[in-house]
């Protein structure tokens, strides 16, 4: 049970790297993380611009000392945005956007059911890439090409290990694209048929099996050849280790999720099986209605698939799903009818769901830019990406989310271009989920 949820403020107001300033118009958001060691911990992020409405650019990650918010040891970058990126070999210039960033392995050691995890020390970054458009040079801003969106769509990833010091990583695998064993080669990435074009869930993967050598998550695919009128679909993706070569695998893709055009999905394991749970919207009493989809199964692979809906909450922005640490399963996202404002993406809310009818209930608030002085009411502030960090150790969870205004740096949907005052407000912030018991661990750590 929830004791409470204290916000805590911003975690992250700037990148500090090169090329990824406040100076280079640039700010952290699409935020995510997991526990590497006994001690440490591996925050990622993407940065963002204010160049378009979704300017995404690059990947970048932190190494912390003992906590989420703990001292920073190191910040490096993964993979980084260019504008003139060529993915047709045709001579095209396109802006090459990365975000989405979600992490998973064991920390190092770690022992799991009393003996030392095989895979402890050996993680996995995983990534959306594509191109938004072209950037002119002369205004600085991004001219949208909605044509782009399909073709250059991709997932990449890289796998590393923390150092001997646990101050920095070492790459064990170099940035490639994510494509399933056995078809690393040609046009065809899975072994499921009629998949196109991947994109990756935001919510991170979560262990298959007891050992935690298999990871399983939730993406998005297309179905035919960059046509409107053949939709997103999802399926789930299963990561397995391999010893021989000390490094995961995508090994099995399971059938399409057809009868749900699910959004950004998360997967949790529940006591009598997994639950895939996304935002998504139906067609009642004459009219689209947001709400949440819950698809039940025995296994993520089987194909076997009994789903629930409910309009409450009435999902209308970024959601994310996750079983929390006292075994509750909850919805974080915004409510336009519950906020005061009207707005999708403020406050940001949390929910407990009933995994039976996909019934929301104990609304509670994380955060209201508004009430906490950090963004005003005009400028339509989002608090959204929420993403909640595995548990580690105490009684203590960290939320982690992305704060922005809707303005960009030239009119955007009728509003004024962002001001510099409302800019630095821009980053990510955090909060703490307090529970009353001490819930149970994972893994636990060698003497």
């Amino acid at each position: 049970m929830i004791e409470s949820i204290e916000y805590k403020g911003r975690l992250i107001a700037e990148c500090g790297l090169p090329g990824e300033t406040r100076k280079d118009g640039i700010f952290p958001a699409h935020p995510n993380g997991i526990p590497v060691s006994r001690s440490r911990w591996l925050l990622v992020y993407a940065t963002r611009g204010w160049r378009c409405g979704d300017d995404d650019q690059s990947i970048i990650y932190q190494i912390r000392a003992n906590t989420p918010d703990g001292a920073l040891l190191k910040e490096g970058l993964l993979k980084s945005s260019i504008d003139d990126w060529d993915p047709f070999g045709d001579g095209s210039s396109l802006i090459r956007q990365q975000g989405s960033p979600v992490a998973f392995g064991v920390p190092k050691g770690a022992v799991i059911r009393g003996k030392a995890a095989v895979n402890a020390n050996v993680f996995a970054v995983k990534w959306r890439v594509m191109s938004p458009g072209r950037l002119n040079r002369r205004t600085g801003f991004v001219e949208r090409d909605n044509t782009l969106w399909r073709p250059t769509q991709d997932v990449e990833w890289t796998q590393f290990r923390l150092n001997e010091k646990e101050d920095d990583i070492e790459v064990l695998q170099e940035t490639r694209s994510l494509r399933q064993k056995g078809y690393e080669e040609g046009e065809r990435f899975c072994s499921t048929d009629g998949l196109h074009n991947m994109s990756q869930t935001f919510v991170q993967p979560v262990p298959f099996n007891e050992e935690a050598t298999e990871w399983v998550d939730v993406n998005n695919f297309n179905e035919g050849i960059f046509e409107d009128k053949n939709p997103s679909r999802s399926a789930a993706l299963k990561h397995r280790f391999n010893t021989k070569t000390g490094l995961y695998e995508w090994v099995e893709t399971s059938p399409v999720i057809r009868e749900w055009k699910l959004g950004y999905a998360s997967v949790s394991r529940m006591d009598n099986g997994w639950i895939i749970g996304s935002e998504r919207h139906m067609w009642e009493n004459g009219g689209w209605e947001p709400g949440v989809v819950l698809i039940h199964t025995d296994d993520p692979f089987s194909g076997s698939q009994s789903p629930s809906w409910s309009s409450n909450p009435p999902c209308a922005a970024p959601s994310t799903q996750y079983r929390c640490a006292d075994g509750i399963l909850r919805l974080f996202t915004g409510d336009p009818k519950a906020s005061p404002y009207g707005h999708t993406r403020n406050p940001l809310y949390c929910w407990d769901i009933d995994p039976q009818n996909a019934e929301g209930s104990n609304r509670r608030e994380i955060f209201d830019n508004v009430n906490c002085g950090v963004l005003p009411e005009e400028t339509v502030p989002r608090a959204d990406m929420c993403k909640l960090l595995p548990y580690a150790d105490g009684r203590e969870q960290y939320v982690v989310w992305r704060v922005r205004t809707m303005n960009v740096s030239h009119v955007h949907h009728g509003l004024p271009p962002v001001t510099e005052n409302w800019k630095e407000r821009h980053g990510i912030y955090y909060a703490v989920i307090r529970y009353s018991e001490e819930p149970e661990k994972t893994w636990h750590f060698e003497p």
